[in-house]
């Protein structure tokens, strides 16, 4: 029985009657006829108030956001590309110091589990990368690498 398609039968009672309304408000299934499994998204609207207060209860990661992007943008011009490379490589070493120490240690176990041709995928897709954009490598392995030895302290308040 497709609740979208509720007729009324004059020998309803009116408690069906308003089961078969409930059914047809709820709405079970979409325009298309397919069962629909989540809730509607409803898009609230943000203002500047939410997104200052978002950025002041979050000041690092805004901070860090800002000089993100400033970097991918500097990437662009050939004249300042190299330290556009540092500043991503940095922010993404400080988010990720701990994967990366990860991958560098199990690096044996990511190759038995993934099996020697997607390593080999991996492999030539980073030496690209390493190959065009070095220092964003650069700038990720050095916070790495501090963060290992001074720990995660070192680049908190």
């Amino acid at each position: 029985m497709d609740p979208n398609n509720l007729k009324e039968d004059p020998q309803d009672s009116s408690s069906s009657k308003k089961i078969n309304e409930d059914l047809s408000a709820k709405k079970k299934f979409d325009d298309f006829g397919g069962v629909r499994f989540s809730k509607p998204i409803r898009k609230e609207e943000k203002s500047g108030s939410d997104i200052l207060s978002f950025m002041k209860e979050n000041t690092r990661d805004t901070i860090a956001y800002v000089v993100l992007i400033a970097g991918i943008m500097m990437m662009f011009f050939d004249n300042v590309a190299i330290y556009g490379g540092l500043i991503v490589g940095v922010i993404f070493g400080l988010y990720f110091a701990k994967e990366l120490a990860y991958l560098v240690t199990n690096a044996g176990t990511l190759i038995e589990e993934q099996g020697v041709p997607k390593t080999l995928m991996i492999g030539a897709l980073l030496l690209i990368f390493l190959l065009k954009v070095p220092f964003v490598f650069i700038g990720a392995a050095l916070v790495a690498v501090l963060k290992a030895f001074f720990g995660d302290d070192i680049l908190k308040n």
